[in-house]
């Protein structure tokens, strides 16, 4: 079963991308009327170089439970089909515990070193919809919200 948020963080990009177009044009006319630069010139620019920055950063979560293996990838939005290495990917049995808490799951598994019996597992789910985070919960065996 895999689980995505793609939808919606395609819907949030669509809507940073619409926020640019409107201050570069919002820059550009603010430039033919004033012909100089000013202080509103100044907070659109750096309203763009931030809506830019997070555009550029902005990823989405794929959950993939096999039911012997839990997979959980981050993806670019711009990245593309590419192939991307898994952020977890761990088997069922090694799961101890796993909590849910605003919209932040974690995770605390087994591990092979002698010197760490559990880790610590931290994952932002947000995006999900209440249906998509309880079958998250549900592929997990010993989740609780």
């Amino acid at each position: 079963m895999k689980i995505s948020n793609k939808k919606n963080i395609e819907r949030l990009g669509l809507f940073l991308m619409l926020m640019l177009i409107l201050d570069i044009a919002l820059i550009g006319l603010q430039w033919l009327i004033v012909r100089q630069p000013d202080r509103f010139i100044i907070v659109l620019l750096i309203l763009f170089i931030a809506l830019t920055i997070y555009l550029s950063k902005l990823q989405y979560t794929e959950f993939e439970s096999s039911g012997l293996v839990i997979t959980i990838k981050k993806k670019n939005l711009f990245s593309g089909n590419s192939f991307v290495f898994p952020l977890v990917e761990l088997p069922v049995q090694l799961i101890k515990n796993c909590e849910l808490k605003s919209q932040v799951l974690y995770i605390r598994c087994e591990t092979c070193d002698a010197k760490e019996k559990t880790r610590n597992i931290k994952i932002n789910i947000i995006g999900f919809n209440k249906q998509q985070q309880n079958c998250i919960v549900k592929n997990l065996p010993v989740c609780s919200n």
